[in-house]
């Protein structure tokens, strides 16, 4: 009867691991999480909006995002205006890969299944030049005990 505190742990403790991710939060909505600390970066952001109880299951919608900060430059070198004068296309590999992880290691996991396709979106932030990736996936976890490896 504590699948949800497991799968909470669980999703945080991969994204811990991640080297390309410095701090992990969860909450409501994203906006809630004190933004203006600049040592925080990378950041993972996860929230359970809503879910389904089902014969011995319980199926929960999860939103996770792996997002940095853009760092410009006041030049762009080399002429090279594909890439422009900032780390966009780095950050925006790096979320991508970071959330590709933990979606990995979900999938093998003992006591969750993914039902269906996660789904991915760039997500951009006004807010100190932060974007990265969201990502959308329904996890069902057994209403009994879990046990992750």
């Amino acid at each position: 009867m504590n699948g949800y505190y497991l799968l909470l742990d669980y999703i945080k403790s991969l994204l811990d691991a991640d080297v390309d991710c410095n701090t992990v939060t969860t909450g409501v909505d994203l906006s809630s999480t004190d933004l203006n600390r600049k040592d925080i970066y990378p950041l993972a952001h996860i929230e359970a909006n809503d879910g389904t109880f089902l014969d011995n299951v319980i199926q929960i919608n999860l939103e996770l995002f792996s997002l940095d900060q853009v760092d410009f430059s006041k030049e762009i070198e080399n002429g090279q205006k594909f890439i422009g004068n900032d780390n966009e296309q780095d950050v925006y590999n790096t979320t991508l890969y970071v959330l590709r992880r933990v979606y990995n290691k979900l999938s093998v996991s003992d006591g969750i299944s993914i039902l269906g396709d996660a789904n991915i979106q760039k997500t951009e932030r006004v807010e100190n030049n932060l974007i990265g990736w969201s990502m959308t996936l329904t996890v069902e976890i057994s209403d009994s005990v879990m046990r992750f490896c």
